[in-house]
């Protein structure tokens, strides 16, 4: 089965959901084989996925990035409703467990956030156009990132270098370093292969290489069984996919086409392990439904106490809620976590300067958690250049 919902897995996917991927040719899962899904469950009714963007754009080929002669601009408003419309459906798509409403607890301020950047000074169009045809077909891969996520290395800004930036789709060479929420960083060329990439040059290797042992090296592909990434994707005949060990939760490289692999979505995995389907698939439970820890849900609804229910609306203060499911009182969210019990409650938004964090509280809109000091402050209004 998928990962369940715990501080660490949040962690680790909210990068993958929301932030505009720079992928490297990694191949991951497309779990679209369940077209009965959409009519199964009330809560999915989001916009289509379009996978119309194709992996192979470059900053020469203008004719297929959608930017055409006398083409509207795209708003922010545009794509902050891509970027909802592809995360709710990317997670309804694929996990068990979770209710649109639920979800929609905590998307909106990450897409704003995300969004904003890339109206910053420098960044082209035709990587706006790129990232709407990324967040658009986004709904259709359980791994969060399509073909068309891929594309977005493509698109370079027009800052040359050592011009202050914020984003690395800022500049001409594709890599801004140095930048924080406070600090600006500067427009440089990235690392060649074999550059040495120690102390304060570890982060600027380029897009399609790594940092391995001090050096810039081409990534290496990942044979079956190993850990896979976005910088090392997996050999042919494998896939990247989630698993879980004692040691916390990482990618690993399964083999394609055998009955070793995820079932398909909306299903669920008489025999699991490892995030890998070793037995027979079968349809996940909806209300009323038995469900456990490894078999949960359908989307649309939520395992509570052995047994799938829909999501709750108005959850007190205080009250037990299941993340991504249910929906606190106005003013609250479910994201306090409690260790002993293994539960999450509903919490005031935290306010200025109060603490917030995974397992801890989200902020108040239109408030931001600085990932440094974990505490709530204003957005910055940092300008670069």
């Amino acid at each position: 089965m998928l990962p369940r919902m715990t501080p660490s897995f949040l962690r680790l996917i909210r990068p993958l959901l929301v932030v505009g991927a720079v992928a490297s040719g990694i191949t991951l899962l497309n779990c679209s084989s369940d077209p009965e899904k959409a009519a199964d469950t009330a809560d999915s009714s989001t916009l289509d996925a379009s996978s119309s963007a194709d992996s192979s754009i470059t900053t020469e080929d203008a004719s297929d990035t959608g930017v055409a002669d006398g083409a509207a601009p795209l708003t922010q408003a545009q794509l902050s409703t891509s970027c909802l419309d592809g995360n709710v459906n990317s997670f309804l798509h694929c996990y068990g467990d979770m209710t649109k409403a639920g979800i929609l607890e905590y998307l909106p301020q990450d897409c704003e956030g995300r969004v904003a950047k890339v109206f910053l000074p420098g960044v082209s169009e035709a990587y706006r156009v790129a990232l709407k045809a990324c967040d658009d077909s986004r709904g259709s891969f359980c791994s969060g990132f399509s073909p068309a996520c891929a594309a977005l290395g493509s698109f370079f800004g027009t800052l040359v270098d050592g011009t202050a930036c914020q984003e690395s789709s800022q500049c001409s060479s594709g890599l801004c370093t140095g930048a924080t929420d406070k600090v600006c960083g500067t427009c440089m060329q990235p690392l060649p292969t074999g550059g040495d990439c120690t102390g304060s040059n570890s982060k600027r290797c380029a897009m399609n290489a790594q940092c391995d042992k001090g050096f810039c090296s081409v990534s290496t592909l990942a044979e079956y069984g190993k850990e896979c990434s976005l910088s090392r994707p997996c050999r042919e005949g494998s896939t990247c996919l989630y698993a879980n060990t004692d040691g916390g939760t990482y990618s690993e490289c399964i083999l394609d086409k055998t009955t070793s692999q995820l079932c398909p979505s909306g299903t669920v995995c008489a025999s699991a392990g490892n995030n890998v389907c070793n037995g027979s698939c079968g349809p996940r439970p909806i209300e009323g439904g038995a469900c456990d820890a490894k078999n949960g849900c359908r989307s649309g609804f939520v395992c509570d106490t052995g047994f799938c229910r829909k999501g709750k609306v108005d959850v007190a203060v205080g009250a037990v809620c299941k993340v991504n499911a249910d929906v606190c009182v106005a003013g609250a969210v479910c994201a306090k976590y409690d260790s002993p019990s293994k539960s999450y409650s509903c919490v005031v938004r935290a306010k200025l300067d109060e603490s917030c964090g995974s397992g801890v509280n989200k902020c108040a809109p239109p408030l931001v958690c600085d990932t440094a000091t974990l505490l709530c402050r204003a957005a910055s209004t940092l300008a670069c250049p």
